[in-house]
Parts: structure tokens; sequence; C-alpha cells
């Protein structure tokens, strides 16, 4: 584990700089098109999106304005890290860990093509000896292990992930993975996520397994529109939550998603709602009894990465971790321990061609505020 750090450390030094060449002007021209493009989609197209609530509905209507800052993001992203179908790592030139006691890395740049199309989760594959530590990422309809960091070369590829016959009544289809974990299931590493069809209103857990990534089991999620599913760190549950409008973690029985009883988020011992939750995952270090919880860049949230207590409930930290000028779509989390440190990888889409899976680390041991 000291060695995973350690080799993070070294590929940011001798490869931070490596993608830092001039296409502003290319990009100041892509921009205007893109803008000009996208500005007038926004205005001709639907204001309102039953699945998002009245705190966010603004957020939506400031549609336009939120094209430009995408637009003007990805200008200087381009200009910072080259051209988009590059697979990159560079310094965290557009990044802020928001004051909190967590320090950026580095960061990694990847094209949409990687996942073919957006990104949707990170999760370790701890092996049978919990000693080993590939990654594996979730698109929409693809799972992908890669042996290590970066260049994340590929291990195991699965496209149309998502078993063909799985159809839902009320809308098609399911054609959504979500974020995932790993969890181990009768001596065997197994992947949990999310899958959702699309009047997201009827989720299932599915499980793959985590060697050959081949769909193993299946069960309903009693909720709506969910986007994790987070193994509890002790083998005997699933963590989840609604999309928006979150009051409370969501907790499943495993394999057989029974329900079992909800447990109410609070905030300095007071109920806290969340809106557009993406992401968790348990630091297996606490036994289970840390969860971090990403979320869209909403304001009425006070901050995009949540440290959760899973005895209480109580939020204990909250970090805003500006992306891309402060808009960017977050996703999927990981957090583990290493090399005397708590780590923590987060995944989030930039507009239109990238997206970004940022490192960070904090000193061990840590104590969150009584």
């Amino acid at each position: 584990m000291q060695a995973l750090a350690a080799e993070c450390d070294q590929k940011h030094s001798a490869n931070g700089n490596a993608h830092r060449t001039p296409y502003m002007g290319r990009a100041i021209v892509a921009s205007v098109i893109c803008f000009s493009v996208v500005s007038l989609v926004a205005s001709i197209g639907p204001q309102n999106d039953k699945r998002f609530s009245e705190t966010a509905g603004p957020r939506l209507q400031r549609w336009p304005l939120a094209a430009g800052l995408h637009v003007a993001s990805l200008a200087l992203w381009t200009h910072i890290v080259g051209p988009s179908s590059q697979l990159g790592e560079h310094q965290p030139v557009l990044f802020d860990a928001g004051g909190s006691d967590w320090e950026i890395v580095t960061s990694y740049t990847l094209p949409r093509s990687f996942l073919d199309g957006t990104f949707e989760g990170v999760t370790h594959s701890w092996g049978a000896d919990g000693k080993s530590h590939n990654l594996i990422f979730s698109g929409r309809d693809i799972i992908k292990r890669t042996k290590d960091f970066f260049p994340f070369e590929p291990e195991v590829v699965v496209h149309k992930a998502i078993p063909a016959n799985f159809s839902s009544d009320l809308g098609g289809q399911y054609r959504h993975i979500g974020d995932i974990s790993t969890i181990k299931y009768k001596g065997k590493e197994v992947l949990l996520t999310s899958v959702e069809e699309p009047t997201y209103t009827k989720p299932l857990m599915m499980m793959f397994s985590a060697d050959s990534l081949a769909f193993q089991h299946w069960c309903e999620l009693e909720q709506h529109h969910t986007s994790f599913l987070a193994g509890d760190g002790v083998g005997g549950g699933m963590w989840s939550v609604e999309f928006m409008d979150v009051t409370e973690l969501l907790r499943y029985s495993f394999p057989s998603c029974a329900p079992l009883p909800p447990l109410p988020l609070l905030r300095g011992g007071k109920p806290v709602t969340l809106q557009g939750v993406q992401g968790a995952a348990v630091d297996r270090a606490s036994e289970g009894r840390r969860l971090f919880i990403t979320t869209n860049q909403i304001k009425s949230n006070g901050g995009d990465v949540f440290e959760v207590d899973t005895a209480s409930g109580e939020i204990l930290t909250a970090m805003d971790l500006v992306v891309g000028l402060g808009y960017a779509e977050m996703e999927g989390i990981e957090v583990w321990e290493a090399g005397g440190e708590q780590r923590m990888l987060v995944q989030a889409n930039l507009p239109l061609f990238l997206s970004v899976l940022v490192d960070l680390r904090r000193p061990l041991p840590y104590l969150p505020p009584p």
C-alpha cells in the first residue's frame, strides 16, 4: 500500500508538466461556436425537470449561463492540458480543496472515449489477498478494470455490461450504471452497482465478479432515483440514497436487497437535506464508520464532498472541491489508506469531451471534529 502512494507521487513529479501545450487559439474559436450552439439549445429546450426539486430549479433556469461557464472551462482546460483526445496527468491548476484538510496530489485528464461516454464510478479491486490495487471504472454501460494508476492500462473491459434481457415495464431497457464498490462475498470479491432505467423510478442492484467483471446476480431496490451502491465495509449491507431531497441514508442487506432501517442525516445535530447526490464510498480502514459522499455543485449543499459517520448520521466534514471553474458534474468516489495517509479519488465530468480524476490525501491518524 505504501508503494501505491509513492508511485502516484513519483509519476506526478515526472509527468506533471508533460501536456502544457499552447492551444488557446483553437480553444477560443471552439468556445465561441460551442457557446452559441449550447445557448440556442438551452433557450428552446425544457426549463423544468421533475427529477429536480425547487431548490435546484433556479440552476436549470440559468442553464445558458452555466453552459457559458462550461465552455470557458473547456477553453482554459484545452490550453492547459492540450487536445481533449489525450490521456494525461497534469498539475492541479483548476482545483481547490475548499479550505479543507485535504491536499490535492494530482489530477488525471481522461477523454470520454475511455468509458464510451460519461464517467459514473470508480473503486479498487483489492484481490483475494487484499493487497493489490487495481482500479475499476464504470460508465453508463461499460465496466473497465485497469492494471494500476496512470496510464490506466486496461486489463478487463466489458462493453454492454448490463444484460440485454433487463427491461422495466415503466421505461424500457436498463441503461445506466452508477457508482461502484467492491465487497467480499462467499470468500470472493464482487462488484456492486446500482442500475437504472429511463424513468429513474425502479432501480436494481447488480453484482459482477470483480475478477472477470461477469454478471452474477441482481435484485430490486425499494427506492427511486439512485446514483450508487456502497458496500458497508463490514460485509453485511449496502448504503444508498435517493438522488434529490436526501434526508437519510438508505441501507439494504446483501445480497437480498431487503431494506434495513434508514439513518437520518444530521449536520451539527440538526436534520439536513442534500441535493444531487452522485457517488459514495466507505473507508474500509474505518470498519464501516466513515461514508464519503459526492454531490453536484449545488450551493445550498454547502460543499460537494461529505464525510458521514455511519453510526450517528452526522456529517463530520464538508469539502468544496472546485473543478473546472466551479461547475462540473461530480461522479464516483473512492477512499482508502496507504503509506500513513488517507487517500481519495473523485471523478468529475467536464463539458463536452473530458472527465477528470482528482487524487487527494490527508495525514493519519485523522480525528474528526467532536
